[in-house]
């Protein structure tokens, strides 16, 4: 189900969010990295040791104030291709499959820029995002099946993105790449 205009513009005013018709936000702290792709900066709880050396966002108790849970946690969030994803670019083969999700976890973990991967799912980020915004008419319009899998990634220094950004772009399965500034 498309957004409407109005709650497109709830979205930019507290989260870079997927938005469905490929309509490009940018939303201040966040960039998009000139993907092509939707500018996008999910909310989270927290996180908590997931599968091959990752972290999944999810699992704690308390829900941050701020919306915005990455900031200073995450350098750079990848955002995976979803089936409401326009197939260019990235997205051209459709949603992210097993294969290419783990590519490019793998992918990021060698990488010596990095310093930590984070990976939310679908359910996780759509979670996030109903407590970040429990009193809007945003959270009832938008469901789990619209909601990004991501990767959010620390880096050793902040001011390699640049390599990240570059690396993942445009890469089969990733929807977008934007680094917090």
């Amino acid at each position: 189900m498309p957004l409407s205009n109005a709650v497109r513009a709830r979205a930019a005013e507290l989260l870079c969010l997927p938005l469905l018709s490929g309509a490009m936000l940018v939303v201040a702290g966040c960039s998009d990295s000139g993907s092509g792709g939707n500018t996008r900066n999910g909310a989270a709880t927290s996180a908590a040791p997931g599968p091959a050396g990752t972290s999944s966002a999810g699992g704690a108790s308390a829900t941050p104030s701020r919306a915005d849970y990455w900031a200073g946690k995450a350098d750079v969030a990848l955002f995976l291709c979803n089936k409401f994803d326009p197939t260019r670019d990235g997205c051209a083969n459709g949603p992210v499959t097993d294969a290419e999700r783990e590519a490019v976890r793998q992918d990021l973990q060698r990488m010596p820029e990095v310093e930590k991967v984070y990976y939310e799912n679908q359910a996780e980020a759509f979670e996030h995002f109903k407590a970040a915004e429990k009193d809007s008419a945003l959270a009832a319009a938008v469901t789990v099946d619209q909601m990004p899998e991501s990767f959010r990634v620390k880096l050793r220094d902040p001011r390699s993105a640049d390599v990240v950004t570059t690396a993942f772009r445009g890469r089969a399965g990733v929807q977008s790449v934007i680094v917090r500034r």
